[in-house]
Formats: C-alpha cells, structure tokens, sequence
C-alpha cells in the first residue's frame, strides 16, 4: 500500500516559567516547514498570552489547558502555519511561579 503523505512532527519547543515576562518571549525557533497541526499547551501556574508577531495578542491559554488549532487542517492543504512563523509568550499580568510552556506540530511531507 502506497501512501500519498507522511506526517512528520517538528521539533518540539520550550520555556520555562522563569523566563516568562509582561514583554514577549520568543517561543522555540520559527518553523521550518509548512505547520498542518499545531499544539500549544501552557504547564504553567497562571494563564498566558500568546503572539505570532510578538506585539499581537492572538490567544489566551488558561493555567492547565491547551490551544489546539489540527481541526481540519490535515485536510486542507490551504490552512497553515506558514515556514518562518514564530510563536512568543507573556503573562497576563501575573507571572507564572512554576511550570513550562510548550509546543508541538506537524507537517505533510
């Protein structure tokens, strides 16, 4: 049996509760690859706020919980995470006392 696509992951991606400030942190390193599914999962103590442009907000992730944009996207091959995408990370006024944030994705190769 013949497979048209592989998913590959892409290295998965850290910080630890310490080096998360009010400012954007950079999140891991930009993305090599076209990004099919991407999960970020905040290990922290309180919630966080999450930028692709490092000045936007574009989600919020509650202490303990998960952003998970794969619905759907495996499928349309139009909907992605582009290569050079970087993900950052501030606090919401309250920073994390213990915990990581982390990330994984993956592409069609």
């Amino acid at each position: 049996m013949s497979f048209e696509n592989r998913i590959l992951y892409i290295p998965a991606g850290s910080l630890g509760f310490g080096a998360i400030g009010a400012g954007f942190a950079v999140l891991g390193v930009p993305f090599t690859e076209d990004i099919a599914t991407l999960r970020v999962v905040n290990g922290s103590s309180h919630a966080l706020q999450f930028s692709f442009d490092g000045v936007t907000v574009h989600f919020l992730v509650n202490a303990g919980s998960q952003w998970d944009a794969s619905a759907g996207l495996m499928s349309n091959p139009r909907s992605r995470f582009r290569i050079g995408t970087q993900l950052y990370v501030a606090h919401l006024g309250v920073a994390p006392t213990s915990g990581i944030v982390s990330y994984n994705g993956a592409y069609l190769g």
